[in-house]
């Protein structure tokens, strides 16, 4: 199965991702010479292991009859400056009051199993084409 993402330039330092039928903008910080208007590509990263790791840990507890009322999910990400990159992430999860305490270890296995999370853990590899037109 292959996705396809195409790009277009909104001006600026705004540039929108449209895959499938969902179109995506993003924009720079003002202090990296945009606006503002939309979360640029790092946050859409951050969000998009967030969200992915967040319905995989309510989906767990779907699937083990647990109920799901008080589940919350956050991260924590730090950012290294001068390595320019984040150097840690912290998920921390808000858990149901019924939780049973042996499952913790084994959620902690099946958040690995996050879609995002499994490109940060095994990335593919990337290649550049160019091409004329």
């Amino acid at each position: 199965m292959r996705t396809t993402v195409e790009i277009s330039y909104a001006g600026g330092k705004k540039v929108n991702a449209l895959i499938q039928d969902h179109l995506i903008p993003t924009d720079q910080s003002p202090e990296d010479g945009g606006e503002g208007t939309a979360p640029d590509p790092s946050q859409l990263m951050l969000a998009a292991l967030a969200t992915c790791s967040a319905i995989t840990a309510k989906a767990y507890c779907e699937v083990k009859g647990i109920p799901t009322e008080g589940l919350g999910f956050r991260m924590v990400c730090d950012y290294d400056q001068d390595a320019g990159r984040y150097t840690n992430i912290k998920m921390v999860l808000n858990l149901p009051p019924l939780f049973p305490e042996e499952m913790k270890p084994k959620l902690e296995r099946i958040l690995d199993r996050c879609f995002v999370k499994r490109h940060f853990i095994m990335p593919p590899e990337f290649e550049v084409d160019f091409q004329e037109k």
